[in-house]
């Protein structure tokens, strides 16, 4: 298999990239945790004459499925970066999976709370949906490093072959198992 941006892209291996985007997921998961939480202390605010929410129950809860998804996001994202460092590639491969979810998720949660903050005549902030095209835009960038990265790493673990001891030969050179089938259908003895 040949992977197409195993040599890297933008002057980063995979591995580094891979490092640098972890880095990036936990950066921008710090942000968006610390604005929904502005946010929902905003939107918890009651109306001085009535006493009354501002939003309906439903909105709370997607503001705090919101909070939830980007929690784990952060615990994940520290999770990608001892995967990394143990090279783990089910865990890097599951992660990417799992972000491309959570984006959608994400996206789907914040316009069902557009439109119940219209219907109470309310309007979402527009640095709420700057935040989302942003985070859209740069993770499929450092996605492709994260991809890359644990492909790499599967495909090394599936090389025929290869010893597990990597004991070097007589000449210095890695010493390549043989691979000999042995069944009984192809035996000349017959």
């Amino acid at each position: 298999m040949k992977l197409i941006l195993a040599s890297g892209l933008c002057g980063m291996s995979p591995r580094q990239g891979s490092i640098v985007g972890g880095l990036y997921y936990i950066m921008i998961g710090i942000m968006q945790v610390t604005f929904e939480f502005g946010h929902l202390r905003i939107a918890s605010e009651k109306t001085k004459t009535t006493g009354e929410l501002l939003l309906s129950p439903v909105s709370f809860i997607y503001y705090y499925s919101m909070l939830a998804m980007e929690g784990s996001t952060l615990i994940l994202s520290v999770v990608l970066l001892v995967a990394l460092f143990s090279k783990r590639y089910v865990i890097i491969l599951g992660f990417a999976v799992y972000l491309v979810l959570f984006d959608v998720g994400l996206v789907v949660i914040l316009s069902l709370l557009e439109i119940e903050m219209k219907a109470v005549g309310l309007e979402l902030s527009p640095l709420s949906w700057y935040g989302i095209v942003c985070r859209l835009v740069g993770d499929p960038f450092w996605l492709t490093f994260v991809i890359t990265h644990g492909l790499e790493q599967h495909a090394k673990k599936l090389r025929p072959g290869q010893r597990q001891n990597k004991s070097l030969g007589p000449k210095g050179e890695k010493e390549e198992a043989e691979v000999k089938l042995k069944f009984k259908v192809f035996d000349s003895d017959v």
